[in-house]
């Protein structure tokens, strides 16, 4: 074989990596997509509680359904720090909490918080 047609094949562990990497893009589409058709407001306090820190987005998103409103720290590369996702009550609704999730750069929960709407 012609020495410029020979590529060197990824060591074990890089490939292991990107398999992994392929499998959690994989899961974490599949339950953004069942979450959908979910409706976004005030997180019951019996979901709350069930919600512990080292959880991920995909977990949080299949539990409460998508999110009402996303923050980003990011840096001028575009590298995401951290993200906080908020749940807030509807207008129509007697919900008086807003809930909010923080996930580190890794896309797992590192705290979640509720507080009272002001009224």
């Amino acid at each position: 074989m012609h020495p410029f047609f020979w590529v060197e094949p990824l060591p074990v562990a890089i490939t292991q990596k990107l398999q992994v990497a392929k499998k959690m893009k994989i899961l974490l589409l599949f339950f953004m997509l069942i979450s959908v058709h979910a409706v976004a407001g005030e997180v019951d306090m019996r979901d709350f509680i069930k919600i512990r820190n080292g959880m991920t987005e995909a977990e949080i998103l299949y539990l409460l359904g998508p999110y009402d409103h996303e923050t980003l720290t990011i840096d001028r590369f575009d590298t995401i720090f951290d993200k906080t996702w908020f749940y807030i009550p509807t207008k129509k609704g007697n919900g008086k909490w807003i809930t909010e999730f923080r996930f580190d750069s890794r896309g797992r929960l590192i705290s979640s918080d509720r507080y009272r709407t002001p009224r």
